[in-house]
């Protein structure tokens, strides 16, 4: 009898062991479902490379650089906060979207400005003339965020040329104002 009594633990053992890996393996399918269908597991950036951010001090002149190394146009937004009045961008090459928003804090004006433009493929764009501080930058391919690193500014210009320039990397005059 006793021999009998060990095949019954036997089997109970095996449908315990058999029970935990049911239950382990419903877990790890459900699991796979819910991040498959919500991203969690997916690449976010759809194997984009992140965009190539350079910052020169150019005869006291900020010069931001953005270089985008993927085989696809990426729209590229630059926001900041400075205290001067209007900023006027211009550009031969590209369409520039320039928005401003004023607002006074401590009783001190602030204007937050976004610039928009989009970078080709295989090509980068260098800012010319914006002032020191800090720069958030963002950048999309077809709505899906490729990285891009925020930068400081540190040349020494305080306030922003007359006219900040927006040109390809190729041309980068720094001498007309």
């Amino acid at each position: 009898m006793s021999g009998n009594r060990d095949s019954r633990w036997e089997t109970v053992a095996n449908m315990v062991t058999e029970s935990r890996l049911v239950a382990l393996s419903t877990v790890l399918l459900v699991g796979g479902l819910v991040g498959a269908v919500s991203g969690g597991f997916a690449s976010s950036d759809d194997g984009y490379e992140p965009l190539v951010v350079t910052d020169a001090c150019e005869d006291e002149t900020n010069v931001l650089t953005i270089e985008n190394p993927n085989d696809e146009a990426v729209d590229l937004t630059v926001e900041f906060d400075h205290e001067e009045g209007g900023l006027s961008v211009q550009s031969e090459t590209y369409s520039i979207e320039l928005q401003t928003t004023s607002r006074t804090v401590n009783g001190e004006q602030t204007t937050e400005t976004s610039l928009g433009t989009t970078i080709p493929a295989e090509e980068g764009v260098s800012f010319v003339g914006l002032s020191d501080g800090d720069y958030n930058l963002s950048a999309t391919i077809d709505d899906t965020d490729v990285d891009v690193e925020d930068v400081p500014l540190e040349c020494g210009a305080s306030e922003p040329a007359a006219t900040v320039r927006l040109t390809p990397t190729e041309d980068t005059p720094v001498d007309e104002g």
